[in-house]
């Protein structure tokens, strides 16, 4: 199975949110699964030089490749992003 994991990029640590998505990453792929991290597989761990709309519809299509969805909540912080990316999963 592929997976998406979902997680709130502004207003975080990078590195701090680099190093948990890699081991959550690990986990999941240790379980025979794939991973998929916008951040790492897209941007190749750069801030994305992109609109939000661009970011969010380059997700999306992620997203429809999945199986899944693993959220990786850190923050009592709303992810706008986040609840996007969630709310589409759960409409496909």
């Amino acid at each position: 199975m592929r997976y998406y994991i979902a997680y709130k990029f502004l207003d975080s640590n990078k590195e701090i949110l680099r190093r948990n998505l890699e081991i959550i990453s690990s986990i999941v792929e240790r379980e025979g699964n794939s991973a998929f991290i916008f951040c790492r597989d897209v941007e190749n761990r750069q801030t994305p030089d992109k609109s939000n709309y661009q970011i969010i519809s380059e997700s999306f299509t992620e997203i429809k490749k999945s199986d899944g969805i693993l959220a990786f909540v850190e923050s009592e912080e709303k992810s706008e992003g986040m609840l996007l990316e969630i709310g589409y999963a759960k409409a496909l």
